[in-house]
């Protein structure tokens, strides 16, 4: 499973990658369903909540983000709520908070392939 916070590369991505089976999903996070789960409108707690919940069942996680603090908030929940997926889960920064599409698909293909020539070679990814 592969989430990037907001994008719109997922049909470019599906394209490349189709064969392997890897799900793709751009989104961004809501402020109303964080507010009726937490309490708070914070799309970025919400982004972080449901990839985690998605991953509950994935056999791998990857998030690729632009925000730090969604970054802080997947690590705070596999150290708690979610230590059973802390093995599967890993979460990409992008090097610029704006970035173009173009700019997206490439770092999100880089990443994508790093972690595939990982796995392929018989190792963990930790």
């Amino acid at each position: 499973m592969f989430w990037i916070e907001g994008g719109g590369v997922c049909n470019e991505l599906g394209q490349v990658y189709y064969s392997l089976g890897i799900r793709f999903r751009c989104t961004s996070g809501s402020k109303r369903r964080a507010f009726k789960q937490f309490g708070v409108f914070d799309d970025d707690l919400d982004f972080a909540f449901e990839f985690l919940r998605a991953c509950r069942t994935a056999t791998l996680c990857i998030a690729v983000v632009r925000d730090e603090r969604i970054e802080r908030f997947i690590n705070k929940f596999v150290l708690g709520r979610y230590r059973d997926i802390a093995d599967r889960v890993f979460v990409y920064r992008t090097p610029k908070f704006t970035m173009s599409r173009d700019e997206l698909l490439r770092f999100s293909m880089k990443v994508l392939d790093e972690v595939l020539a990982m796995l392929a070679l018989g190792g963990t990814y930790a």
